[in-house]
Formats: structure tokens, sequence, C-alpha cells
């Protein structure tokens, strides 16, 4: 091996990859980084069995032969770097030359013979649709999934394509968040749930303007999603996803337009009293106002006041600030609705100016 390729792309595609080396394992090779030179390109790949990751990153190439490398040493080195050229080749004991301007390192790898390829998924579901649309529907969704390994299924991302629409839907149990968009190049039909972790880290590297495609493949343990320069693999949750549908009011009584900034920005202020009370923040409405208030032994209480439109009647009901938080956090809609029904029944949140996506939050108790 022998090639040279900018510090900065080569660091980039790095970072990407070690998202996926190994941090428990037995096997040495999984706590490698694997190299391997193309024509006009090297591609950097890793793997922990569960999520695999490939970046290409163009480089001149002058001699081919693949070579695994410890991660983190080698992300740490090239991180220190100056901003130049970097040269890489390779020994016959199987050790990497890292050379740039007047800093030489030789670092011990391992043969590429033993590192897992990643798989191959040629189900016969696959769509493509825009980088930014998949990105922002990710985002909408992965902050409900729940980070508690006793239930499996529920620490993924349902991934539905159905009647040329794709959805992706995450719940903890305390809230539900469904994002839908059309697809037009679709082939297939499918319900399967992806780890949110493959999720977040497919999120990272797709771009968040443009039309840039991402590639979709699924077949019946494994998902895939390719980009120009990007290609993730991650084994897929088996199990039920819940039935979601179920949770979603089909009516409410109340209905509350806020805007959104203000909302935000009313709740944020009054969480900081409300964290030592469970995160628990009261919305009681008067007339066309909406009070926010959170109270604490020690701390004292928290009072907002903003301007609403209400439709139906009076109604006093407690959120987990944070959950009221987070769904704000990740719309754009500059409006949204609030829509309730009892002080004791889930609520919905939704953007004022489309259907695409909502949120079910189960409030707290009114104390």
């Amino acid at each position: 091996m022998k090639l040279t390729v900018p510090r900065k792309e080569l660091y980039e595609g790095l970072q990407i990859v070690s998202r996926a080396v190994s941090a428990h394992t037995s096997l040495p090779v999984l706590k490698n980084i694997l190299i391997e030179p193309g024509t006009d390109a090297i591609k950097l790949s890793a793997t922990d069995l569960e999520l695999g990751i490939e970046v290409r990153v163009p480089a001149n190439i002058q001699e081919g032969g693949p070579l695994t490398v410890p991660a983190r040493t080698l992300v740490e080195i090239i991180a220190a770097l100056p901003e130049a050229d970097v040269t890489l080749g390779a020994d016959d004991q199987n050790n990497i030359l890292i050379t740039c301007r007047r800093s030489e390192y030789r670092i011990h790898g391992l043969t590429a013979e033993d590192f897992p390829a990643l798989p191959e998924v040629g189900g016969s579901v696959s769509l493509q649709l825009p980088q930014s649309l998949f990105k922002s529907m990710i985002r909408q969704t992965a902050l409900a999934a729940s980070d508690d390994d006793t239930r499996p299924i529920l620490t993924g991302i349902c991934l539905v394509v159905q009647d040329g629409k794709l959805r992706l839907v995450a719940t903890d149990t305390h809230r539900l968040a469904v994002r839908t968009a059309p697809i037009t190049e679709a082939s297939g039909e499918t319900t399967v749930i992806v780890p949110v972790r493959a999720m977040n880290e497919l999120m990272r590297v797709l771009e968040d303007s443009g039309e840039q495609p991402v590639d979709v493949r699924v077949d019946q343990n494994q998902v895939l999603f390719r980009t120009e320069r990007v290609t993730l693999v991650s084994r897929l949750i088996e199990g039920q996803f819940p039935k979601y549908e179920r949770v979603i009011p089909a009516s409410h009584s109340r209905r509350l337009t806020i805007q959104r900034d203000d909302f935000q920005s009313s709740v944020r202020r009054a969480r900081i009293v409300a964290r030592d009370a469970a995160n628990r923040i009261v919305l009681a409405t008067q007339g066309e106002n909406l009070v926010i208030t959170a109270e604490s032994g020690e701390l004292g209480r928290a009072h907002e006041e903003i301007e609403v439109v209400r439709e139906g009647d009076e109604i006093s009901i407690a959120f987990n600030a944070n959950y009221v938080l987070e769904v704000l956090g990740v719309m754009d809609s500059q409006g949204v609705f609030l829509e309730l029904s009892e002080p004791l029944s889930p609520a919905v949140v939704r953007p004022v100016d489309g259907d695409d996506y909502l949120m079910v939050i189960m409030p707290m108790q009114v104390q």
C-alpha cells in the first residue's frame, strides 16, 4: 500500500467509520479500521457485527493492498497532524507508515484477511429519497425511542414502507413520534425495526439541504443505507413493534394554537424550577392565554403566560417539560397545535402547516 490523501478528508472519513468500531470485543481486528485502496480513492470500513460503516475518501493511489489499523490510535494521530497531505504506506510486517511533512509514524496493524466484510443486502424492498428529507424524518422521531435495553423493540425506529409512503415511528411508552413522507422511487413493502443507534449515525452523515439521494435496501435481517460517499449496514431488531395506531387519539375536545418560539421559550424558563419536581410543568388555559407554571418546594415557583387561540373548554394539564421542549425543538413550523381531551388523556402536538408529523405525549398528574 502506498497512497496520498488530504488530512482533512481522511480525518472526516475516519471520524465517521470509527463510530462503528467495537468498544468491547475479544476480537482484536474489530478494534481496527480497514483501509482498502482502490483506483482513485480509499475505502475506510469498521464494524462491530451489529453496525457496519464504509466511507469513500478520494486519494492518489500509488500501490494497492488492504490493511487494518487500530482505530483509536489512527484517529488520534491524523487529528493531531498539520493540515497537509498525508502519505500512508505499509511494510511486510503489517505496519502502517504515516508521513505528513516532517512527522512520521509506524503503527502495528493486522492483516485484512480476518476483517469481516459488510453483509450484502439484496432484499426485494428498496426505496430512494432526498437525504435532507430523510435526515429531517430521523431527527423528528429518534428522540422518542427508548434507551431501555430490557425492551429492545422500543430502542429502534419502526420503518414502514407501504402505499407509496415511508413512515418512521418511535416510542418509549411516554411519548410516540410519527413522521410520514411520500416516496416516488420504491419497490416492495415492509415493516421493520432499525436500531436507533444506526439511524442516529446515518443522520450524522446525511446532508442538511439539497436533493442528493439516499438509497435504502431492506431484507429479512439487515438494512442498508447508501449515499455517494457513505454506506451503512445494520442488523434489524427482531420482534413485533407495538400497535402504535391505537395510541394516537382519534379525536380531541380541545385544541390550542400556539406560537412555537414563545411556547418554547416559556417552557425552557419554567423548566429551571421544574427540574427539582420531576420536570413537571402545568399548562392551564385562561381565556385566550395559556399559563405555564412549575413549583418546587426548595426553589419556589415559576409563572409564564403566552397568548393562544383556544377551541373548546378550559383545561389544566401537566407534562414533562423535557418532552415538550424536545418536540418543539425538532419542529420547523412557526405555529403548533396542541390537541387535548382530558387532564389524564394523551395529548397530540402537530405543526399547523402540515399533517406529516405528530407527537403523542402522555400527561403527568396535576398536583
